[in-house]
Parts: C-alpha cells; structure tokens; sequence
C-alpha cells in the first residue's frame, strides 16, 4: 500500500491498534499521528510543486532527553523550534546536529 497525506492517519491507527503491547512503537505512533493531525490542509494537498519538512516541540523534547540526556520543558522547547526558524542555515537546513547546537544555545545561555 502507498502511504498519502490522505491515507496516512488511517495507517497510522491501524498500527496504534496493532502495536498495543509496544510501549516505544505506540509512542512513536502518537507522535506521528499528532503531527498528522496538526499539519496544515495546505501540507496535506500532495502538491508536486511543495516539500514540506516538519520539526515538533516534541521532536527537540525527545532529542533533549534521549540523544542528550537533558530535560526541556515545551516552552524552552519552543523556544528552540523558533531559534532554528529564525538561524538555520538553508545551504544545510534543519537536522539533528544542529537541532542539538540550538539547544545548546537556548537552554543553556
């Protein structure tokens, strides 16, 4: 089956329901079908002519906690989504070195 915009929640609850006793893959899921629901119906149209990449508070939260071992609130973890928005390098873009280097920079200074 190809995945869509369109199709995508639905796949995503039926591997929610089939991942009942995968704690890591039901939180993954979530996290998935969260940012499929918050995605604008402007991202969703499948237009060719787009490339849409998409960065959570969560995303930096689980970064923070998981590949740096620091604990962020959401806010600080805003805070960083809008420092990366504002200084990102478009010649790289935003990835999870420099996702890291923003945390640095915010939460620490």
């Amino acid at each position: 089956m190809k995945i869509t915009n369109q199709n995508a929640y639905s796949i995503l609850q039926e591997l929610d329901h089939q991942a009942k006793d995968c704690d890591i893959l039901q939180k993954e899921i979530t996290s998935a079908m969260q940012v499929v629901e918050r995605t604008p119906r402007f991202f969703q149209s499948g237009d060719p002519d787009v490339c849409d990449v998409v960065w959570t508070t969560e995303d930096v939260v689980s970064h923070a906690e998981e590949g740096m071992g620091k604990s962020i609130t959401v806010e600080q973890a805003r805070e960083v989504l809008r420092f990366l928005e504002s200084e990102h390098d478009a010649e790289f873009g935003i990835n999870w070195y420099s996702i890291t280097n923003a945390i640095e920079e915010v939460v620490e200074s």
